[in-house]
This record gives C-alpha cells, sequence and structure tokens, in this order.
C-alpha cells in the first residue's frame, strides 16, 4: 500500500507518524507540511488516504477533505476534542494518545 500520504503542520509529529506506518510495512508515498501541498500530492496519487493532524498553515482537515473530495480517504489524528467538531461522515477520526496499533489498523 504505497498510497498513502501524510501531513502535520508539525514537522515531529509528521516524522513520527511516518515512521510508525513504515515500522508496520506500510510505505508513505508523500509527507507534507500544508494543505495545498497535500491536495497537489493527492493530484498526482489518486486513491490514497491522507493521514494528517487537523490544521495546517493554509487550511483545515476539514477544509482539505472538502478540497479532495473522492480522490482520497482521510484519516485525522488529533485531541479528541478537537475531533469532536468534525461532523464530516466521509473524515476518519483516530484521537490522540494512540498506539501504533491503532494507528496501523485505522489506515488498513
Amino acid at each position: 500500500m504505497d498510497k498513502i500520504i501524510v501531513a502535520f503542520e508539525n514537522d515531529n509529529n509528521r516524522r513520527r507518524v511516518c515512521e510508525l506506518l513504515e515500522s508496520g510495512g506500510m510505505i508513505v508515498g508523500g509527507s507534507f507540511r500544508s494543505g495545498a501541498d497535500v491536495i497537489r500530492g493527492v493530484g498526482r496519487i489518486s486513491g490514497c488516504i491522507v493521514v494528517c493532524g487537523y490544521k495546517f498553515p493554509d487550511m483545515t482537515a476539514v477544509d482539505l477533505a472538502h478540497n479532495v473530495g473522492n480522490r482520497a480517504t482521510v484519516l485525522v489524528i488529533a485531541s479528541q476534542q478537537l475531533l469532536n467538531m468534525i461532523e464530516d461522515e466521509r473524515i476518519f477520526k483516530l484521537a490522540t494518545p494512540f498506539s501504533r496499533s491503532d494507528l496501523l489498523s485505522s489506515v488498513k
């Protein structure tokens, strides 16, 4: 499964999620900091899974999900408080803190 894009505003969070996915045998096809970069990446890797945080410098995960539409599945990792604000049923959610197995099973 090389159709995974990881996107977090924070470099450490982005790197850590990539490491967790790769340690589980998954291949990360792109790692980005901004929503605009993710949208361009989804254009190149249609049908991918976007694993991301709640906000980026240029938009929120909800905005991102609307922009990518059906071209990608969006999994947002954030605090339960932020996840409660997401009402879009197309967005999958994983609350922090989470375990490696929680992350891997959510992506699968």
